[in-house]
């Protein structure tokens, strides 16, 4: 999950660059509840961890380097609203004891979770992709039997068609043998 969690104090920027020398970025979890619970199980973050998430003065809050999750107002620890703006840029944090996203100045230093390029901060959407898969099969298969049934009924009233307009038409009037005309009952 994490490729590096160090304690190194530093500024926001020291610290998305430090990750990007090794290949790695700061930690942008896919699903933000996972990542809190997975990092508050490890009792390891004893002081305020950077992660990926930032926002300039007057600007929305944004995941460096890809898309993450929205940022949600359940997300950030009690006293951290994302709302409260400031003239200085901001970034989040987690750490041990507060199960949610801290904000914090981005001058202060502070340590930093990195997170490997090509992975996810938690394994959420393997079983989600595999479930879709699933998901997406069976309704190709559903729909594959509900043609083959819907063409076999076109087959079966296309023979019960032809087979009609082969028959004689029976006249709704006969005769007798007088010749008279009666109607048929």
């Amino acid at each position: 999950m994490f490729s590096d969690i160090t304690a190194g104090l530093v500024d926001w920027t020291s610290a998305q660059e430090t990750c990007n020398q090794q290949g790695d970025m700061l930690a942008v979890p896919s699903d933000i509840m996972t990542f809190l619970n997975y990092t508050e199980s490890q009792n390891i973050l004893r002081l305020p961890y950077y992660i990926g998430g930032k926002r300039n003065s007057g600007s929305e809050w944004k995941w460096h380097g890809k898309i993450g999750p929205v940022f949600r107002n359940e997300y950030w620890t009690t006293g951290h609203s994302k709302d409260i703006d400031s003239t200085d840029s901001q970034c989040t944090s987690v750490l041990f004891g507060y199960k949610g996203l801290q904000k914090l100045f981005c001058s202060q230093s502070h340590g930093y979770i990195c997170q490997q390029l090509n992975q996810q901060c938690d394994t959420i959407y393997i079983p989600l992709l595999a479930s879709l898969i699933l998901l997406l099969l069976l309704l190709i298969i559903g729909l594959s039997v509900y043609v083959f049934i819907l063409k076999k009924k076109l087959q079966a009233s296309v023979v019960t068609t032809e087979k009609s307009s082969i028959l004689p038409v029976q006249s709704p009037m006969r005769y007798d043998s007088e010749n008279s005309l009666y109607e048929q009952l």
